[in-house]
């Protein structure tokens, strides 16, 4: 009963790694290819202007918009005619031009709006969702040191692997060449342990039945 709760632990543990696994590799995944879920682009956020709802090293995952369907309160990406960092901050105010659309934007840990008005054809796209933490993966690929860890890692860990599989194996050759089973006639054990021989059954003897010819008898 133990032994069978104990592979079923073990088993249920693998399970939940291995989704938990596929969840992180499927987070990267999307962050990297956005089109996969649908999503144009995605972004690492860098700065904490928009705390707590979007933290340093969170990545958003941004979808195309049609500038004149957005309102206030929507959080929408966006690049400054004077810089080409994309931005993310929140609409707090659509304001109607005569050329054109605009939007007042404020980070929701900022005191004040952003000084100057962002046009239309500026806004990339409006956030759909944002994935924690993944940011901070994706900066520290683009170092060196990180693309040496994070291609070096699984390299290191599927030689080990090998290695670990090929040391069984070789194990188990060894400890079957070594398993022989000896055999000695039968005679050589009755020998070592006192016997003269194997015994027979007891079968009674059968003599030969004779017959007597009774003869006549005569007269004188």
């Amino acid at each position: 009963m133990v032994a069978v709760t104990s592979i079923t632990l073990r088993r249920a543990v693998s399970a939940v790694a291995m989704v938990l696994a596929v969840l992180v590799v499927a987070l990267f995944v999307i962050q990297a290819a956005p089109w996969l879920v649908g999503a144009d682009a995605s972004y690492v956020v860098l700065s904490s202007s928009m705390e707590p709802t979007l933290s340093p090293g969170d990545a958003v995952v941004v979808n195309d918009v049609d500038p004149s369907t957005l309102e206030a309160g929507d959080v929408i990406t966006f690049v400054r005619s004077d810089e080409s960092t994309p931005v993310t901050h929140r609409v707090v105010e659509v304001v109607e031009r005569e050329d054109a659309l605009a939007f007042r934007t404020q980070g929701d840990a900022n005191d004040d709006p952003d000084p100057a008005l962002v046009p239309a054809s500026s806004v990339t796209g409006e956030v759909w969702f944002a994935i924690p933490y993944v940011g901070h993966v994706v900066l520290f690929a683009n170092t060196p040191t990180g693309l040496a860890v994070l291609v070096g890692l699984p390299i290191l860990a599927f030689v080990a692997s090998e290695l670990y599989a090929f040391a069984r194996k070789d194990a188990s050759n060894d400890r079957g060449a070594n398993d022989v089973t000896v055999t000695r006639p039968v005679g050589e054990l009755g020998e070592r342990r006192g016997w003269t021989g194997l015994a027979t059954p007891n079968r009674p003897s059968r003599r030969p039945t004779t017959r007597s010819r009774l003869r006549p008898a005569t007269s004188s």
